[in-house]
Formats: structure tokens, sequence, C-alpha cells
């Protein structure tokens, strides 16, 4: 049923979408029911010399997602990225960390702000 999902939204896929150019990552749920993270810790804010006040917190969660023809792949994980590099290997690495909501983001990308503005 996912796989459908995912191919229904690619063939239907408008040309004008903001998400029809350029690189976007979109998730397709593969169960029924979420399972959430645990909470993130508490940003940690500390004042710099100019008295601005910064977030120092950092990656809350690293999510490693591999593909791979190689046998044994989460041994891959351990090794070089040079090695990686030559086998028939992809390795996607998200760090998870505390923003602010889309909408109200200053680094929200052009192609972005009508989903979120015009709500």
């Amino acid at each position: 049923e996912t796989l459908n999902k995912v191919a229904t939204f690619i063939a239907e896929l408008d040309s004008l979408s903001p998400i029809a150019e350029g690189f976007h990552i979109a998730s397709f749920p593969l169960m029924d029911r979420w399972t959430d993270l645990p909470s993130p810790p508490t940003p940690t804010k500390t004042e710099t010399k100019e008295g601005e006040v910064e977030d120092t917190t950092k990656a809350m969660y690293k999510i490693v997602s591999m593909a791979t023809s190689e046998p044994f792949a989460t041994k891959m994980l351990d090794m070089d990225e040079d090695l990686l590099v030559m086998s028939s290997t992809s390795v996607l690495e998200l760090d998870v960390c505390r923003t602010v909501k889309g909408g109200e983001s200053e680094y929200l990308p052009e192609p972005y702000k009508p989903l979120y503005l015009s709500s």
C-alpha cells in the first residue's frame, strides 16, 4: 500500500508544484502507527560577548539510512568513507535538531513559502 502511495504521489505531481524541481526528502509512513523519539533535551542558552543569546543545543538524534547491495550492511556503517565510495552503497545521514516552526524560520527556502504562508 505504501508503494502505491509513493507511485501515486510521483505520478500526480504537478509541474507547477514547489517540489517539482530540486532535491527534496519526502516521508511516507510504512506503518499504521508512529513511534516517537524520546523528548529532546531543553535547549541550552548562552550569552555571547555581544549580549546575544544563542541556542547551543547540538544534534539531538542522528538518523542513518543505508542502501546497499553488499552483504552485512550494518558492518559497512563502521567502514571508512573512501571504502564506501568504492562499493555500491549510498548513505544518508541526518542530524535531528530543534528548529523554529517552518513558517517562522528565517531560513525557509522560497519554494516552501507557499506551503506555509498560504495556510
